[in-house]
């Protein structure tokens, strides 16, 4: 139940939202009482780029992760080289009898 609330938290940021405010302010008049102005705002909270990286990096994975390329780069650094024009060593062409 945690996760699921603080997941559609962070969707809802990700995604942007209007959130309804409302304040009091009371003041006297001068017949001695009191007047209450009730005033409600509505704020706007633009979507949050950091959070939407956040979940395409987790839900979509390396696809939109910033260091993709250095991934790929680290998993090409991991394979074997292979030489186009050489021969390997040990197989010599003129055996030596």
């Amino acid at each position: 139940m945690l996760l699921n609330d603080l997941f559609s938290a962070l969707k809802r940021k990700a995604v942007g939202y209007k959130e309804k405010t409302t304040s009091k302010a009371m003041r006297k008049n001068p017949i001695g009482g009191t007047e209450t102005k009730v005033t409600e705002d509505e704020k706007y909270y633009p979507p949050d780029f950091d959070a939407i990286k956040y979940i395409l990096v987790m839900k979509f994975g390396k696809d939109f992760d910033p260091k993709k390329y250095m991934y790929e780069y680290m998993d090409k650094k991991n394979e074997p080289e292979e030489w186009a024009n050489a021969t390997p060593i040990g197989a010599d062409d003129d055996k030596e009898d």
